[in-house]
């Protein structure tokens, strides 16, 4: 039997386990948590923080595992690439390439100077920070930790003295000790899904993205297929976007996932991991356009085919057959879940990552996912 490590056991991973466990493989799972919801799921269960990699490589040589992957998870990227070249065995990317994507200060000096890349500034004094600031004239500006992800320690700041408090926030999320600050873009916020062989984009949905109100950073509420910018201007601006960024990058294959803002029909890049995404969009996508990305992914990474169970598309940008959205049910930390009144809506498919009782568990520190569920919108509005 193959058998396969997964770099985390958290809500995002539960997808990943059990596509692995229906294909046959035996499933190893680690963290340094002990009560991530995956952990019951996997055959076997390792107490390894995943930012250890040479206590993975040790895991892996130890138990004989054949492959290493992960989804939703950004820190995971460099450890896959890194514990993959180790073993002998494949990745979609190489482990620079990982570290690049992953690090938001050394993604924007590389890509410094694209019409696409919003203005930013690096750094881990707050004193010269503050400085440059003033001095580009920034303001609004969005402050993050270089390497961090799902919102966390994320603010927008529109002064001096917001700012010094938005670099504290965001500098206690940073393992490396740095804080980026960028340009804030103001508009709609699209995200795109593709797919990469060789180099090429195979194909690439689409969709919109809908925010929490009242809250900074971003938190997400539901994802709309298909796109309001489906087939637009914007769209076919998006697309070469997409195509300039995984090129310059060096991203060769396997799914990359965009987070991407529109201001007066240009898009600006936010996010570009090579990953999929933690939002369980391939279920979204799968249910909309007929694709499963997952599948794609795992036969690519187990056969090197990512076709090998569905045809291969005839166009880069797939359109959704039918109008879907992806909505998450959100509640703030600490506070018991109570999910009455979110089963009762339609749902195509539903999920749930705590039991009714259970206290919610503080990741980013204002509305936390406690679960989701696919609608289909009968005449293209959100309910």
């Amino acid at each position: 039997m193959e058998k396969i490590l997964i770099l985390g056991a958290g809500n995002a991973q539960i997808d990943l386990i059990q596509y692995c466990k229906d294909s046959g493989l035996e499933v190893h799972c680690c963290s340094y948590l002990q009560h991530d919801s995956g952990m019951s799921l996997a055959d076997h269960f390792a107490l390894i923080n995943i930012l250890d990699k040479d206590r993975i490589v040790e895991y892996c040589r130890e138990n004989r595992i054949g492959h290493v992957y992960s989804i939703g998870s950004d820190i995971a990227v460099p450890m896959i690439a890194y514990a993959a070249s180790k073993i002998g065995t494949e990745s979609f990317y190489s482990y620079e390439a990982a570290n690049l994507c992953c690090d938001k200060a050394k993604m924007r000096r590389v890509l410094e100077g694209k019409t696409y890349c919003p203005v930013s500034i690096v750094g881990s004094d707050p004193d010269r920070i503050l400085e440059e600031s003033e001095k580009k004239d920034l303001y609004p500006i969005e402050i993050k930790p270089v390497d961090s992800q799902g919102q966390r320690g994320v603010s927008t700041v529109r002064n001096a003295e917001e700012l010094k408090r938005g670099f504290c926030k965001a500098m206690s999320y940073s393992r490396k000790g740095e804080v980026i600050l960028e340009e804030y873009i103001e508009g709609d916020e699209v995200s795109v899904n593709a797919y990469l062989c060789d180099g090429k984009i195979r194909l690439s949905v689409l969709s919109d993205r809908e925010i929490w109100p009242g809250f900074q950073g971003g938190l997400i509420h539901e994802h709309h297929l298909p796109s309001v910018y489906e087939g637009t201007d914007a769209h076919a601006r998006i697309l070469e976007l997409v195509q300039d960024t995984v090129q310059t990058l060096g991203l060769k294959d396997g799914p990359v996932y965009f987070q991407i803002m529109i201001r007066e029909n240009k898009p600006y890049l936010i996010e570009v991991t090579p990953r999929l995404d933690g939002c369980h969009l391939w279920r979204l996508i799968r249910e909309a356009c007929g694709i499963d990305l997952l599948d794609m992914a795992m036969n690519h990474l187990l056969h090197g085919d990512p076709f090998r169970n569905q045809k291969a598309p005839d166009e880069i940008s797939i359109k959704p057959d039918r109008r879907m959205s992806l909505e998450f049910f959100c509640q703030a930390p600490g506070e018991r879940v109570d999910s009455a009144a979110f089963c009762k809506k339609d749902a195509v498919y539903r999920a749930m990552y705590y039991q009714d009782g259970d206290i919610v568990r503080p990741v980013n520190g204002h509305m936390e996912k406690c679960g989701y569920r696919i609608y289909e919108r009968e005449d293209g509005k959100t309910e």
